[in-house]
């Protein structure tokens, strides 16, 4: 499969949330056996009122009638609390508790990709194995290659909590609007390479100039 051709998109604005994929990934998942769950727990409630015309069976069958709805209020809410910003100091990973920026200084590279292109390589098989990773194959993903210096990858992942996200080098980013999340990123890191240009230039002109004096 090739990876998918990069549209040029209206960058979003800083702080703008461009929401993780996977948690809505994990409802679509177990929806259909949460149905299944709430309604085999409703039917053998009915069945046991039935059979006893005690209401208190019905009351004994709450506590796991809820268990469905209580999953999926959870995940919807891991959903909201995960997301991705491109903020004005760097890129922002943020989940419902861990969170890591990358400053742009560390960022060598961004790219578009498709999630099952994401995670081709053989070492990451285990990883393109998981149903949630088949079931998004064809999302397009943030591809975010960082720098080794000072072992940065390696402490992403800790602050990060999930190989998931960054396998080896390169955050792999399943997020909601991934193409302005793009434009946002290359306009930053293009922004900065110019002040990298000009700035020692100007530095060379300013010494130029004192060794005329």
């Amino acid at each position: 499969m090739p990876a998918p051709a990069y549209v040029p998109s209206a960058p979003s604005e800083p702080g703008e949330k461009h929401y993780n994929l996977y948690p809505r990934q994990y409802l679509r998942d177990l929806r259909m056996w949460l149905i299944l769950y709430f309604l085999a727990t409703l039917a053998f409630a009915f069945y046991s009122w039935a059979s006893t015309r005690d209401t208190i069976e019905l009351v004994r069958v709450i506590p796991y009638a809820c268990f469905p709805p209580l999953v999926a209020l959870f995940l919807l809410l891991y959903a909201r609390m995960s997301y991705v910003t491109v903020e004005e100091e760097g890129l922002r990973v943020r989940g419902p508790i861990r969170r890591a920026t990358v400053p742009f200084a560390d960022i060598e590279k961004a790219r578009m990709d498709t999630l099952d292109r994401a995670f081709e390589k053989p070492e990451l098989a285990a990883l393109k194995r998981s149903n949630t990773v088949k079931n998004m194959g064809a999302a397009k993903v943030l591809c975010v290659r960082v720098r080794d210096d000072d072992g940065l990858p390696e402490r992403l992942r800790k602050s990060l909590g999930s190989r998931r996200l960054i396998p080896e080098r390169e955050l792999i980013l399943p997020i909601t609007e991934a193409d302005r999340a793009m434009a946002a990123l290359k306009q930053r890191l293009g922004s900065r390479r110019v002040q990298d240009i000009v700035a020692p230039s100007g530095r060379r002109h300013n010494r130029r100039k004192k060794s005329r004096r």
